[in-house]
């Protein structure tokens, strides 16, 4: 695929929730937005302006009230669909050890048991992860180790399209640095395109080609990040590019 590519196409898109106390709620309102592949897409933006139910769309996990969500490159299948999420909660299942998370999205696509465990080894290896987790189970982990194995799981069966859900929350900020750099590593080797949902702007311009701003209002917009990687937090011109990003979220 070309970086001009459209892998998913929001067209006029709204989603309306029915809420007993506050009645009908417009989480997201004519919403217009292509994805494309070859990129990072940091989507930003305050408590309730929209961004999980966003993701949840694009993955397919939920419906629009209004509009389209069109897959250029797919089509309506049958077949599972070559994308992954991970979810704030970060999707292991706590009853089966972490190779086992791993290998079972490729089990259910027939990859042989011991290609499977190759991946799963070769995955836990690029996400630093020590030899024991292999067969460790969730609980038994660290937050840091837990969010590392499920974007792990996540790219098992190699998905040309990656989306995460706050995927690093709830971890110290070296940690989150550490595994916003490996899914960039990641990323180069395998050439995914990843939808990133997270509440840190830095974050988003540290790891983003683009960032979609969304507000409560609720509003979109598209800014482009034109810093090449790897980004440093210190260096001016990244620096000028987050105060702008503020003052864009801010402002609206």
């Amino acid at each position: 695929m070309t970086p001009d590519t459209v892998l998913i196409s929001f067209r006029d898109v709204s989603r309306r929730f029915s809420t007993p106390r506050r009645g009908e709620v417009d989480a997201l309102c004519h919403v217009s937005l292509d994805c494309r592949a070859g990129r990072i897409t940091g989507i930003v933006g305050p408590s309730g302006s929209g961004k999980t139910t966003l993701l949840r769309l694009a993955a397919g996990l939920d419906q629009p009230t209004a509009g389209e969500i069109v897959y250029p490159q797919w089509g309506p299948s049958v077949a599972p669909p070559p994308w992954a999420v991970v979810t704030q909660e970060g999707n292991l299942l706590p009853w089966r050890n972490i190779r086992r998370n791993i290998t079972l999205p490729m089990r259910l696509r027939n990859v042989p048991r011991r290609e499977a465990n190759r991946r799963a080894e070769t995955l836990l290896r690029q996400m630093h992860l020590p030899n024991d987790v292999a067969l460790s189970y969730p609980h038994e982990l660290s937050g840091g180790m837990r969010r590392r194995a499920a974007v792990a799981t996540a790219l098992a069966c190699r998905p040309q399209l990656l989306m995460l859900d706050e995927p690093f929350s709830g971890v110290d900020e070296a940690t989150r640095r550490r595994l916003g750099q490996q899914v960039l590593d990641l990323r180069m080797q395998y050439g995914q395109s990843i939808l990133l949902v997270t509440h840190d702007i830095e974050e988003a311009l540290l790891l983003g080609d683009e960032v979609v701003i969304l507000t409560a209002a609720p509003g979109i917009e598209r800014v482009d990040i034109e810093l090449p990687h790897p980004r440093d937090p210190l260096a001016k011109a990244f620096e000028r590019r987050l105060i702008e990003l503020r003052h864009r979220l801010t402002s609206r």
